[in-house]
């Protein structure tokens, strides 16, 4: 799934009884050049980034649920065996209910990269699906979490795992909380994710299927 785009433009639709949509389309990377060219061990072109996204959301007081769909090209090939950019297609569908003592959150995506030889040669997550489930309990000042994720990966690689996690936070002052969190990663035995932080993962543990857990602990403030 892509996590950035660069020189895009994006129109959002007015909302109509909780339904809006929104598409983004973006002419990919500055890369300047009238020819494949390289870049270290890569090669790019001026195609490198092109393409869109589109998506369909519906809110309301309790339910909120979103559907999104992408076709990008990767940013460059590896020189040593791919034949051209890649890629990347998907789709991910997250909803949310409300039900005042508890609130439940899932997601699903699947996507795939391929093209230009990329299944055969840098193969990372050429072709993938997840999921996750996640609720939240609100008592007063007290709120309590816990999650769920899966990850199955069909590349060759066949790095697949799951992730589970658990959290607190205290409403300490209108503008300030006090939290902990617990998360565990259990890595098959060829993959090595690291735990996730703020979406991103953290580097990679050294050992394949080797399962990292740990526990953050703070005060958040808003200004």
């Amino acid at each position: 799934m892509p996590t950035r785009l660069n020189n895009s433009i994006v129109y959002i639709t007015p909302k109509v009884k909780g339904f809006y949509g929104y598409f983004t389309g973006t002419s990919g990377s500055e890369n300047n050049v009238n020819a494949p060219t390289a870049v270290g061990t890569a090669t790019t072109t001026d195609k490198a980034g092109r393409g869109y996204d589109l998506g369909i959301f519906y809110t309301n007081n309790a339910f909120n649920a979103a559907l999104t769909t992408w076709n990008l090209n990767n940013a460059s090939w590896a020189s040593a065996g791919e034949s051209g950019l890649a890629n990347k297609t998907g789709w991910q569908f997250a909803a949310n209910y409300d039900f005042g003592v508890i609130r439940l959150y899932g997601n699903v995506v699947s996507g795939t990269i391929s093209g230009g030889n990329y299944e055969n040669v840098s193969k990372t997550l050429s072709s993938a699906h997840a999921g996750s489930l996640s609720f939240l309990i609100p008592f007063g000042k007290h709120n309590f979490s816990a999650t769920y994720t899966k990850l199955v990966d069909e590349s060759i690689l066949n790095k697949s795992a799951n992730l589970v996690g658990v959290s607190y936070w205290y409403d300490l002052l209108k503008d300030a909380k006090l939290y902990v969190s617990y998360g565990k990663m259990q890595n098959n035995a060829n993959a090595t994710y690291s735990l996730a932080d703020g979406g991103n993962l953290v580097g990679n543990v050294t050992k394949p299927g080797f399962d990292p857990s740990g526990v953050v602990a703070g005060v958040n403030f808003a200004f």
